[in-house]
This record gives structure tokens, sequence and C-alpha cells, in this order.
């Protein structure tokens, strides 16, 4: 009987797939980051269930590298093995994107990578040394995800100041007024 439980609590886990123990903070960026192994996943999916995670009230999102240290502390840290990326040249071929918007200007492609081969390589995945590979949206070559946690604004910088802005003459205003009736 006990060995019957211990195989339906292993075929529940493979179900569900495989992440890290806990995820793993970055120092450098206080930002953390998850490895997801679900079995088979496509590129899509991958970002939509990213996306849909969260960790300590912060959002998650496939993770997005913006310099050689980050780099190498998702493949030393978090793992080494095939996931994608938060990545894509889908809207413009040979100009990707992060799917948080920031800048593209760092990257570690494998030798001869873009290739963009057969003409629809437009997602990004990290290799088993660390670099980066362009692949198909397919659930056939790669099971696993990285998910990097950050707070995310609701309103951006620009929009925050403009809406502070905004009540504090709205006040103001309203103070004005109550005066000119008193």
């Amino acid at each position: 009987m006990k060995t019957k439980t211990l195989w339906s609590s292993i075929a529940f886990i493979g179900s569900i797939g495989i992440a890290n123990a806990a995820p793993v903070q970055n120092p450098a960026n206080g930002h953390w980051y998850d490895f997801i192994n679900t079995g088979s996943i496509d590129w899509n999916t991958a970002k939509n269930q990213a996306e849909s995670l969260t960790y300590l009230d912060l959002s998650g999102h496939l993770a997005t590298i913006s310099d050689a240290d980050e780099n190498a502390f998702l493949y030393t840290n978090v793992s080494s093995a095939l996931g994608y990326l938060g990545a894509t040249d889908e809207l413009t071929e040979g100009t990707w994107q992060w799917v948080t918007g920031e800048s593209f200007s760092y990257t570690n492609w494998a030798v001869e990578e873009p290739n963009n081969c057969c003409g629809g390589e437009s997602y990004l995945m990290t290799w088993e040394n660390g670099t980066w590979n362009d692949i198909f949206n397919n659930s056939g070559y790669t099971s696993s995800y990285f998910v990097e946690y950050e707070a995310v604004s609701a309103i951006p910088v620009p929009g925050a100041v403009w809406l502070f802005g905004s009540a504090i003459l709205g006040l103001i205003g309203f103070g004005r007024r109550n005066r000119k009736q008193a």
C-alpha cells in the first residue's frame, strides 16, 4: 500500500510540473527567479503561465536578461537546463523584444544563432550551456521556462507624476473654491 501511495504522489508531482524548491533571489537586482518544468509546453503558453504567477506579491513573467551577470546568475543559480526566456521577434523578423518592453541590448546567442531555421523561429530559449537559441512555438522541443518575479508599477512613472500633480492641483482648486463661497 505504501508503494502505491508513493507512486501516486510521484505521478501527481510530475503532472503539475517541477519547479525549484523556492525561487532564488538575485542580489544584484533584487528580482526572484524560478525554473518550471511542465513536461510539454509551447512559448505562448509558458508566457501566459509565467504572467499568471506571483511570488511574495511580485508579478511573474518569462525571464528577461539585461546583462552577462544576470545571464550567468540564471544559469548558475536557477537551472542549466533548456528553457524559454521572455523574448520574441514575431512582430518583425530579426527585431527581438523582451515581453516587459525593456531594452534588448544584451544578447548571448549561441554560434550561428539566431538563424530563423526553416523560416519560423521567433521565440527565445536557453541551451544547457547558458547560450541562447531561437526556436519555434511548439511543445515538442523544450518543456521548461524561466520565471522572473519583480514589482510591476500599475502606473508608469511619468503617469504617476502626472496623476499626483493633477491631484495636488485639484486640491488647491477645491480649497480656493471653498474660500470664495465662505
